[in-house]
């Protein structure tokens, strides 16, 4: 019984509310800390308005790290929540949106296959770390082949050829790399000299 009263008294009791190790019940994934989303214009205040969120939630320390992860095991489970809490629960949708429409409305033009598939590939990155809190292995697989349909549709006309011979291929190449070495066999035959590789 001493043993018992001895781990109580040493580990911390994270049901205090001033303890920032403390989850509320109201607190999950989801809840909206602060109302006006994240814009290019809106920074300064809507970092205050978010410090002031996490003051209140004794939750700072997480996000500037002056509450570092401890050492006893209990307490770094509880540690691991409560960060796992403050860091990810904020998803950014309004830039997934953002990404969502520069994805769906880039096209080649008069860009070379090249550029095109670079500033293609960047802003599928950026969107999948927004992301990846939602990516499973099938919706993975899903999420390739959706990228490769977008950058067919997205090519020039001049790769039409190009693109009915990997629409034609069985299986689809779904992955970035053999996609983009079928498709750039095309940009080297419009500029002698360029290789792709």
């Amino acid at each position: 019984m001493a043993s018992q009263e001895d781990n109580s008294q040493t580990s911390p009791s994270f049901d205090d509310p001033s303890h920032p190790f403390y989850l509320h019940n109201s607190d999950h994934p989801r809840v909206t800390l602060v109302s006006h989303p994240l814009t290019e214009t809106n920074y300064n205040t809507w970092y205050q308005s978010m410090l002031i969120a996490l003051n209140i939630k004794n939750k700072v320390g997480f996000i500037d790290g002056t509450v570092p992860k401890p050492s006893d095991r209990a307490a770094a489970l509880q540690w691991t929540r409560c960060n796992n809490m403050e860091r990810f629960s904020q998803v950014n949708e309004p830039r997934m949106f953002q990404l969502e429409q520069k994805i769906h409305s880039l096209v080649q033009s008069t860009t070379s296959v090249t550029t095109y598939f670079t500033k293609l590939k960047t802003l599928w990155d950026e969107l999948l770390s927004l992301q990846s809190h939602l990516v499973h292995e099938g919706v993975s697989q899903y999420q390739q082949y959706q990228r490769t349909m977008k950058f067919l549709m997205g090519l020039n006309e001049s790769y039409a050829t190009i693109r009915g011979q990997i629409l034609l291929m069985d299986p689809l190449p779904v992955d970035q790399s053999h996609l983009w070495s079928h498709s750039s066999r095309g940009d080297s035959t419009k500029h002698p000299g360029i290789t792709i590789h």
